[in-house]
């Protein structure tokens, strides 16, 4: 193979092409070949009936308006056209093209499919492919062909300086009978996830599967494909829907050599970027530590050298069993902290106990409207934003009636959707108001679709932190947002009252209501 030798005119011959498919044939095996543009073979490939892999001969140019100077030419046994592989082996190594031909019966060339990189204005490169009936009919010289393509990357230089600053991520996700019919929700909901927290979902890749595998997640073959997609989509982390075990964290983060983060992640880090007092900041990063403490890994760690007997002495502990140390004695040290707050808190309500001032909570699905039912109310200035989790540390306000009656108005973090255990119990110190409050508002989005699933996700949770009993007023938000006779049927199914937060003159009946309740 390496005698032969294609003329500069030509991509390929119509003699090496029927030599490629011949030897593919008889081997059962795809073949391939690295050419540069003198047409001299510098490296001869054979994979198996389905891939094949090349040798990392091409030398990187310092600007993008240069190509490698290499093109790869390979058979296809099993497949039509080009693999995610092939596709971004040519966007990687910046080849001249790549070119498979599809081998049909006995050996004999089929399909030739060509591609190549094509400049774009944006400055990220596309792919265009060409498909020809066979090598036959490729009828141009590719020597000036190469060239004038080079030519067209120098006219749009400045594609080489396009920079984009948000993390991107490919979204990962199981479609099981149990989640079936509430995916396309459940997706949204974690898109707005990612929204907030600053990622930019470049890619989703789905999958069918009764359960998750319990070291892919996905099955082998996606997880490879996997790989190939986060290439392609030059993608900085992969994002999963779902919560991943200790296990598949460490054996997915090894195979694709990315970050990995899921769903419970996700919501940690947006309460991270949201705390903003010494409180809120403690129990944030006491669900961070308690929630990847099993997670704590590093690559090529040697054997553990806490065990007695031959074999078992050495230096002490491993780096990995340091940190491990270190973060359970930081989970300890923040509990202790924690702990004492809500001593401070206990104080504080048996102080508000014996004056009988009345505690009003506002809880409800996040992004709800409550911090601007707070504002609006008590003519205060509590961060609100159309964002999930805009406001994480709680904020109490004083509250006259008219009928010269005192409350405090307290505004709790927002729900949501399988509320992650370790967020649970490291805000139980903040949860623990709801708990002593006289009296709920449940504020509920009325003009989000999805509103009745949401109120009985607020259900559950309140009833997990013992707080069903207490009595309990539905105020359903964004009134004006909403069809009129829908709002009405809410209102009526769920002895509730519309309001809208952002218009103080609506809230007079809620006021009016609040004070009954509060009367009983």
């Amino acid at each position: 193979m390496f005698r032969k030798k294609i003329p500069t005119k030509k991509i390929i011959t119509w003699e090496l092409s029927k030599h490629l498919c011949e030897l593919s044939f008889q081997l059962d095996r795809n073949v391939g070949i690295m050419v540069d543009r003198r047409g001299y073979i510098e490296a001869v490939s054979v994979g198996t009936n389905f891939d094949i892999d090349f040798p990392l001969l091409t030398r990187l140019r310092a600007t993008s308006t240069r190509l490698s100077g290499y093109r790869l030419l390979f058979t296809k046994l099993n497949q039509k056209g080009f693999s995610k592989k092939d596709r971004n082996i040519l966007y990687d190594r910046r080849l001249d093209a790549i070119g498979c031909i599809e081998v049909e019966d006995r050996g004999q060339p089929g399909f030739f499919h060509l591609g190549h990189l094509k400049p774009e204005a944006s400055g990220f490169d596309s792919i265009e492919e060409t498909t020809f009936d066979s090598a036959l009919d490729i009828d141009f010289p590719f020597d000036e062909w190469v060239e004038n393509l080079e030519d067209e990357f120098q006219k749009i230089i400045q594609a080489a300086y396009v920079f984009d600053t948000k993390t991107k991520a490919i979204l990962c996700y199981l479609i099981t009978p149990e989640n079936k019919a509430n995916i396309d929700d459940e997706i949204e909901e974690t898109l707005e996830l990612a929204k907030t927290a600053g990622l930019s979902i470049v890619g989703k890749i789905a999958q069918v599967r009764p359960q998750p595998d319990p070291k892919y997640f996905y099955g082998k073959g996606k997880a490879k494909d996997l790989v190939q997609d986060v290439i392609s989509k030059n993608a900085d982390m992969i994002l999963f829907h779902q919560d991943l075990t200790a296990t598949q964290f460490r054996i997915v983060g090894d195979h694709t050599e990315v970050p990995i983060i899921d769903r419970t992640q996700l919501i940690l880090d947006i309460f991270a970027q949201r705390a903003k007092t010494h409180e809120g900041k403690l129990q944030v990063e006491l669900a961070q530590l308690q929630y990847t403490l099993p997670r704590l890994r590093e690559k090529n760690t040697q054997m553990s050298r806490l065990v007695g007997g031959i074999g078992g002495r050495g230096p002490g502990e491993t780096k990995l069993e340091i940190h491990r140390r270190r973060a359970r004695e930081k989970v300890a040290k923040l509990q202790r902290e924690i702990d004492k707050i809500k001593e401070t808190r206990m104080i504080k309500r048996q102080a508000r106990n014996k004056n009988k001032v009345p505690i009003v909570s506002i809880v409800g699905y996040t992004n709800a409207g409550k911090s601007t039912l707070l504002n609006t109310l008590t003519q205060s200035k509590a961060l609100a934003e159309d964002k999930l989790f805009a406001t994480l540390d709680p904020f109490s306000k004083r509250l006259r009636f008219p009928q010269d009656q005192e409350i405090i108005l307290t505004d709790t973090v927002g729900f949501i959707r399988d509320l992650p255990p370790a967020l649970m119990d490291a805000f139980a110190a903040t949860l623990e108001e709801i708990r002593d409050a006289s009296l709920i508002l449940h504020l509920i989005d009325a003009s989000n679709p999805h509103c009745e699933k949401h109120i009985q996700i607020v259900e559950q949770i309140l009833h997990k932190l013992g707080s069903s009993d207490i009595p309990q007023i539905k105020v359903f938000n964004k009134m004006d947002n909403v069809d009129q006779q829908i709002l009405f049927e809410l209102i009526q199914r769920h002895d509730g009252i519309g309001i809208s937060a952002l218009q103080r003159k609506t809230l007079g009946p809620l006021i009016e209501y609040m004070q009954e309740c509060l009367k009983n």
